[in-house]
């Protein structure tokens, strides 16, 4: 009649209960303690690792419960991953631990890979995101756990490789910049941002970036947007995008003094090991346009805007007939909005300036 209880407790409430039960039961005189408790983890930690192969679960869990909980958490989130549970049983489980682990999963699905690290109430979280938006989703699931669930240690979402041309754009319109495209971190988003706003005092300026990882080899992101900011300040509107490579602009300059900053930026070297590709800038609407023409001793000078440059070839040839064997400098630039007439004008200026 007398019954001894062997085994292992998963803590001491659970021991007492045990015996409890076990000294109820009918006929039995003497029920005798010879059970363990589970050993006790100090830090209690939890790890939790998504890779190409599956989900590994490692670590420590307070009873079957909470394992079977824990597991149909991951299943629900990740439904057909593979998973292979390497938890062990301990005490030291903090009170919330699948709550705990509930938040610090809330990424998981927007990741190709990643690890969570439950040690006590503190969550570690990282991983790389599957695409540039999953890396927003990612940022802002991990910014809403509530601080009750407990302390964000660490969190290193790294952005997702682009697919295709890596590319980053600034549109000016009526309403202020657009800043779109990838940036490959958060330090160099945030210096592109501050560049707009520097550049651009006054004007909105609405950030679109996203993370993504990919810069051409040679290119230094953060100088090359710098760059094209620089051009796009001197724009009443248009846009200056960076794809791979390549600067590509077009719009319409400010002021001609904006126009011949910008002639004079494309002739130089462009920062960032960036190479221009297309440059379609014209004068804003509604500027005024100057041309002249200036003999000084064996000097021609031709300057000011011109619609064209076949408009300009055929000012260059009527200015050699004229004026003979004189040196002619030309600082003609190409502008959009000339005045009906402009080139006939020249013309006529050009004839009577030969009789001088």
């Amino acid at each position: 009649r007398d019954l001894t209880l062997t085994g292992i407790a998963p803590d001491e409430d659970s021991r007492a209960r045990a015996l409890d039960i076990a000294g109820a039961v009918d006929g039995v005189r003497v029920a005798s303690d010879r059970t363990s408790l589970l050993q006790e983890e100090k830090p209690y930690r939890l790890t939790i690792e998504k890779t190409a192969q599956g989900v590994t679960l490692s670590g420590f869990v307070p009873n079957d419960t909470a394992r079977a909980n824990i597991i149909a958490l991951l299943t629900g989130m990740l439904p057909g991953i593979a998973l292979s549970d390497q938890m062990k049983l301990a005490r030291g489980a903090p009170d919330d631990l699948l709550v705990l682990t509930g938040y610090g999963l809330v990424a998981f699905p927007r990741f190709s890979t990643g690890v969570l690290e439950i040690t006590d109430r503190s969550l570690a979280i990282r991983g790389q995101a599957l695409d540039p938006e999953d890396h927003e989703l990612a940022l802002a699931a991990v910014a809403s756990i509530p601080a009750s669930a407990g302390k964000v240690s660490a969190v290193e979402i790294a952005p997702a490789a682009v697919t295709g041309a890596y590319g980053w754009s600034a549109s000016r319109g009526p309403d202020g910049v657009v800043l779109q495209g990838y940036a490959p971190d958060a330090a160099t988003r945030a210096a592109i941002l501050a560049a707009a706003r520097a550049r651009l005092p006054g004007v909105a300026i609405e950030d679109r970036m996203r993370f993504g990882t990919g810069v051409p080899d040679g290119v230094d992101w953060k100088p090359a947007a710098e760059g094209a900011l620089s051009i796009l300040s001197d724009l009443a509107e248009g846009t200056a995008a960076v794809s791979g490579r390549v600067l590509n602009l077009e719009g319409q300059a400010v002021a001609g003094e904006a126009f011949r900053r910008i002639q004079q930026s494309l002739s130089e070297r462009l920062p960032g090991g960036v190479t221009l590709g297309t440059a379609d800038i014209g004068a804003a609407r509604g500027q005024a346009l100057e041309w002249s023409a200036r003999r000084e001793g064996d000097v021609l000078t031709l300057s000011g805007s011109l619609p064209s440059e076949e408009a300009r070839d055929r000012l260059l040839a009527a200015a050699g007939l004229k004026f003979g064997t004189l040196s002619i400098d030309d600082a003609q630039e190409i502008a959009a909005g000339a005045p009906e007439g402009l080139e006939a004008a020249a013309l006529a200026a050009l004839q009577a300036l030969s009789r001088l």
